[in-house]
């Protein structure tokens, strides 16, 4: 998707323009709209368009479909959680874009945990996957699986990102398509979208039709996620960016800080970006994220090393073990992706 820098939602996607484009490729445009996240706003937006390639239009008209089949299976979870007492779980990682949703993101206390799995497992979810922090469980609701990750932490390579106490503390109900549910703070919504972002979509990607390796994917849905967090008043950036300090992400932060005031020109931010110290490091990312053309952006393998490396000394400053399984995660990721470059840009 074409970067042209104007901030509200609709200047982005401007369809009078793009539908005088006569080499448009209407399939590689739906691919942007799906892998930015923004595909179901674009059909809200545009469905009675008759611009739009009716093609287009019916992949749209099912995305949205199955968005309707995601909310069935959250009002279907929270009637089960209210027979059966449990309140106890705040809900993550919604965007305030519709999103074509595969999982509904919970997190919970460890005592917790064995209680809500019982109760799920006894309505006949069955365990989908099990990974340490995260266990994924399913139920076909309306002919379309519904899955529940449940969390415990806020954790990426066998590391937390922020204190999952804190969190309990500063909790506000919002109102999601109609449904009212639990949902953590602004402040701790913009860490876990950015940590989410960039520490665990990070990948190794070919663009553009050639060999062209960037590494962590940042989606226009989590940018406008971001902005719209930041823009609030009253925001607590010293939570943010003393939570960033703490667990050794700061670096992160102010990538993507810089990111959000070219793209979205956040009052706020400016003020942020101002108590940073390092202004080699701003000047370097600002350079790296203006030359960004289209979304979503990706960073440079160098810009990502860095980060996760600034991440790696805050483990080993709390303990030797810590850093281990840090540094044993991070470089086993490194390492598969080292060979796919090996193989795309050499063998192959």
């Amino acid at each position: 998707m074409e970067i042209n820098k104007e901030t509200p939602l609709s200047r982005w996607l401007d369809i009078e323009k793009i539908s005088k484009t006569k080499t448009l490729d209407w399939d590689k445009f739906y691919k942007n709209l799906a892998i930015n996240e923004i595909a179901l706003q674009f059909y809200l937006d545009n469905k009675t368009n008759k611009k739009i390639p009716k093609k287009i239009i019916e992949k749209l008209r099912k995305d949205w479909n199955d968005f309707e089949k995601f909310l069935k299976g959250i009002d279907y979870f929270l009637e089960l959680m209210e027979k059966q007492g449990f309140d106890h779980f705040i809900v993550i990682k919604l965007k305030k874009i519709p999103k074509a949703h595969t999982d509904m993101d919970i997190l919970i206390k460890k005592e917790d945990f064995n209680g809500l799995k019982k109760i799920l497992e006894n309505d006949k979810f069955q365990i989908k996957d099990s990974i340490g922090y995260e266990l994924s469980m399913k139920k076909n609701i309306l002919g379309r699986d519904f899955v529940v990750d449940i969390h415990c932490d806020i954790a990426y390579n066998n590391s937390n990102f922020l204190d999952v106490n804190k969190i309990f503390k500063k909790t506000q109900r919002i109102n999601y398509w109609g449904r009212e549910i639990n949902f953590c703070s602004d402040e701790d919504d913009f860490i876990i979208t950015l940590v989410h972002s960039f520490f665990q979509k990070v990948a190794v990607r070919r663009t553009k039709g050639f060999n062209k390796f960037k590494w962590s994917e940042i989606t226009f849905s989590d940018l406008y996620q971001l902005s719209q967090s930041s823009s609030k008043k009253g925001l607590d950036w010293d939570y943010i960016k003393k939570t960033s300090s703490d667990f050794g992400w700061e670096d992160a932060l102010l990538y993507y800080l810089i990111a959000l005031n070219i793209f979205f020109n956040n009052v706020g931010v400016d003020k942020v970006l101002g108590s940073f110290p390092n202004k080699k490091k701003i000047r370097k990312y600002k350079k790296e994220i203006s030359s960004s053309t289209s979304f979503p952006i990706y960073t440079k393998i160098s810009t990502t090393y860095g980060i996760c490396l600034r991440k790696l000394k805050s483990e080993f400053s709390k303990g030797f073990i810590n850093g281990l399984i840090y540094f044993y995660n991070m470089n086993k990721w490194f390492l598969s992706n080292g060979v796919r470059i090996i193989y795309h840009r050499i063998i192959k």
